[in-house]
């Protein structure tokens, strides 16, 4: 009896504030992921947009990145915006994010690179290469608000170890190793810390951390 396999999940690609050439560099790049299928687009190809899972909004001189990504959200509130271009600086990115973007990625990342972010946007959580995140994190209450909460929950001094070593972009063996404890302790403390503070990922709850003072 032949077992039939069921087939991944395609995961839709608007490029947009794209040119020819870059459009031949995502295809290049992209070629052997299976799951992940590009369409191009310009930025009022409402009926390409919305039917996107992500959307790239390629960066470059000549455009405006913040009207765009604003452009974007107010014509598709719900849309997962992922930045490519020329290098930002710390502040840009997070001035990104702030407008509702999900992410960025340098132009100079690998296809496996930008797979990677492409799959992480698109499944609800935020991408940043790891080396802004220390201070995308420092400099989050000058563009996250601060919500007052009516009483601060407590948590553990192991776990505000853990929380310190997270705002500053360690992985959990980093985190693990000076601490002498297992990996999936680190893990066990992050997800125990994301339900108390209701956050998704990582890095909400590092915002949220630095933005409530809870370290």
């Amino acid at each position: 009896m032949k077992v039939l396999r069921s087939q991944p999940s395609r995961i839709h690609i608007a490029i947009a504030g794209h040119d020819s050439i870059q459009l031949v560099g995502f295809r290049a790049l992209l070629e052997a992921q299976a799951d992940l299928e590009l369409h191009p687009a310009d930025l009022t190809a409402t009926d390409v947009l919305a039917h996107a899972d992500i959307i790239i909004l390629a960066n470059h001189p000549s455009n405006s990145l913040v009207a765009e990504i604003q452009h974007l959200k107010a014509l598709l509130p719900n849309v997962r915006v992922l930045v490519i271009g020329p290098a930002l600086s710390e502040e840009a990115v997070l001035e990104c994010v702030a407008l509702g973007a999900r992410g960025y990625m340098s132009a100079d990342a690998t296809g496996s690179e930008l797979a990677a972010a492409i799959r992480v946007v698109a499944g609800g959580s935020i991408w940043a290469p790891r080396h802004y995140l220390a201070t995308l994190i420092a400099n989050a209450a000058d563009y996250f608000p601060s919500h007052p909460t009516t009483k601060q929950l407590p948590i553990t001094g192991r776990q505000k170890e853990v929380l310190s070593m997270l705002i500053a972009g360690r992985s959990n063996r980093e985190i693990a190793d000076p601490l002498g404890i297992e990996e999936r302790t680190v893990k066990a403390h992050v997800a125990q810390l994301m339900r108390r503070f209701g956050v998704r990922n990582r890095i909400e709850l590092s915002v949220h951390a630095v933005t409530h003072s809870i370290v």
